[in-house]
């Protein structure tokens, strides 16, 4: 719901909620989930004028976190789809957020971006004795980009001891990438025969 009373512009975040409607701390005007006001307590008139309503927005929870179509309308693409998530069967780490002082896109552009890999992550997702990119070919199905890398092995370092594989064997390392429009990034990677990793992305703009 847009935070924002149609009667004086007051702040409906600032009120409180009641018969499942939000209540504007200024003069509880009360509105229902459709946005629609319901009540004005100053007025005796049965019927409330169809303009007193506030802008709604479609929302659902999903992979704990709240998801948003700030067009007020019918979202553009569905959610990504993470079963991972969803069956129990995965320890589940949560980390961040975190904060960047940077666009939404340029994080995700960083994200993907496996030349710096060797340069910035040495010993961790990458070898500079090694910096070639990977083949990989770029799937569009929908509004999702897939692709998959084999990613060199990294020799083991001081920093990292135990992440790399021994690098005298064949890569083991599939990297598959989903990239889902328009900050999102589901990114599956194996290492091998049944272990894996999936780390779920989510870059979110921040109005200035």
């Amino acid at each position: 719901m847009r935070d924002l009373c149609i009667h004086r512009g007051t702040a409906l975040s600032l009120g409180w909620v009641a018969d499942d409607c939000v209540v504007c701390p200024y003069h509880a005007w009360r509105y229902d989930a459709s946005g629609a006001c319901v009540r004005i307590p100053q007025s005796s008139a049965a019927t409330i004028p169809t303009k007193a309503r506030t802008v709604v927005y479609q929302c659902q929870e999903r992979y704990g976190l709240i998801w948003v179509c700030l067009s007020a309308g019918t979202p553009a693409y569905p959610l990504p789809e993470i079963p991972e998530l969803e069956t129990g069967g995965w320890k589940v780490v949560n980390t961040g957020p975190f904060s960047w002082q940077a666009d939404a896109s340029r994080q995700v552009e960083n994200f993907t971006d496996f030349g710096h890999f060797p340069w910035v992550h040495p010993g961790l997702l990458g070898d500079p004795e090694r910096p070639l990119v990977p083949e990989h070919t770029v799937e569009t199905r929908g509004h999702v980009l897939h692709y998959t890398i084999v990613r060199p092995e990294a020799p083991n370092s001081d920093d990292f001891p135990v992440f790399a594989n021994d690098v005298a064997v064949k890569p083991e390392r599939r990297s598959r990438y989903e990239l889902h429009l328009p900050y999102t990034i589901v990114l599956r990677l194996g290492w091998g025969g049944t272990k894996g990793m999936v780390y779920f992305f989510a870059s979110q703009p921040e109005k200035a």
